[in-house]
């Protein structure tokens, strides 16, 4: 039998046990198969004035006490105490029926007229074995609690873990990254962009301004600048009027003809 069949069982035999106290009053009784059983009359005492007790089940006698003796027995597993009780012996599954006790007095006065319903438990448990299943499932149930919430605490533990190897590793790979890049120092220029390309057709060339070195002849000799003078008052006063004509300058007879004269 499984555990969970153990612990159903359990259940149902504390509910039968707490069900047999009330058998009076609702007149179902239940037996456990294999075991001795007497049918009680509850609020019923014996006297000398009791005359006849029957027990019927399904209507058909199966035990009668009559002036103080036993009579008409259907079976021997059947007996009738000296309260009044049936007694059923080696209980079967066919003993579960309806069973009815007629009393009676010397004066032929009807005492008692009460019904029962036996009905047959499969199996009996001991009360050592219920209590060792209730314990063992208490147990069962805290181990089951405490093992899902371990299993919650290191699935947390492992995620923040992970978490943190991955931010350690992107650290790592940022840091490697960085020394990686290269320094910068001589080297080879960078290449131009504008030399690199193609030039384009001659009809859409454009003459780019260039810068070129003037010829020898042209070139500026860089000599310390020196201040002019202020300029008089009358060169002022002649840089104001229009400008004069320049003298005309006779040229010069060649040098051959003032030898002769």
């Amino acid at each position: 039998m499984s555990l969970a069949c153990q612990i159903l069982a359990s259940f149902l035999l504390i509910f039968i046990v707490s069900t047999k106290g009330a058998a009076p009053e609702n007149n179902v009784v239940w037996g456990t198969l294999g075991h001795d059983f007497d049918l009680n009359i509850s609020g019923f005492q014996m006297d000398d004035n009791i005359d006849d007790i029957r027990w019927e089940k399904d209507k058909t006698i199966v035990a009668r006490v009559k002036k103080g003796k036993l009579k008409d027995l259907k079976d021997e597993r059947y007996n009738v105490s000296t309260n009044g009780a049936l007694k059923i012996k080696h209980l079967e599954t066919e003993d579960s029926d309806t069973y009815r006790v007629v009393i009676y007095k010397i004066d032929g006065k009807n005492v008692l007229d009460k019904t029962f319903q036996l009905k047959i438990q499969e199996k009996g448990l001991d009360i050592y074995l219920i209590a060792g299943i209730c314990g063992g499932g208490v147990i069962f149930i805290s181990f089951m609690t405490l093992l899902i919430f371990y299993i919650n605490k290191r699935k947390r533990q492992n995620s923040r873990k992970h978490d943190e190897e991955l931010e350690i590793r992107a650290r790592r790979a940022t840091a490697k990254e960085r020394h990686r890049k290269p320094r910068q120092g001589p080297g080879p220029a960078p290449q131009n962009p504008a030399v690199s390309q193609p030039p384009p057709p001659p009809s859409h060339r454009l003459q780019a301004p260039c810068h070129r070195p003037p010829p020898p002849s042209h070139r500026v000799q860089h000599h310390p600048q020196k201040k002019a003078p202020p300029p008089s008052a009358a060169q002022v006063h002649q840089q104001k009027g229009p400008p004069l004509p320049r003298p005309r300058v006779q040229p010069k007879p060649p040098h051959g003809a003032t030898e002769n004269s």
